[in-house]
């Protein structure tokens, strides 16, 4: 009883939601779905839904190369990286802000996604 009424609460502060929520008309199922910083099972979970591909592990230094292949592709990382790597975003591209709590480590969050839409 106590799940049922914790669950949309916590829902609530899921940054992966609010992310989803945000991206949700940019995402393609033949999209890549790209993570570093945060690779938590609720990315696979809930983009399912919308892309097909497998999640692929990024780090700051392939993140660049995982965008420059083609198709579109979308990646989460943390803003702090999102804000090194790419400062200024490619035309055309999008990117979504989510700050919310990591139920699985006990610690709060401020993630980017970055969008490439499929050329």
């Amino acid at each position: 009883l106590l799940a049922l009424a914790v669950t949309p609460v916590a829902a609530h502060f899921s940054p992966t939601l609010q992310l989803l929520d945000q991206a949700r008309g940019d995402l393609r199922h033949e999209m890549e779905l790209g993570a570093l910083d945060y690779r938590e099972p609720s990315l696979v979970w809930y983009f399912r839904k919308y892309i097909e591909g497998w999640m692929v592990n990024l780090s700051e230094t392939n993140l660049p190369a995982f965008f420059a292949k083609p198709g579109g592709r979308v990646a989460v990382m943390s803003t702090a990286v999102a804000e090194k790597v790419y400062p200024v975003l490619p035309v055309g591209w999008k990117s979504y802000r989510a700050n919310g709590f990591n139920f699985a480590t006990g610690k709060g969050v401020d993630l980017t996604l970055i969008v490439k839409p499929a050329l």
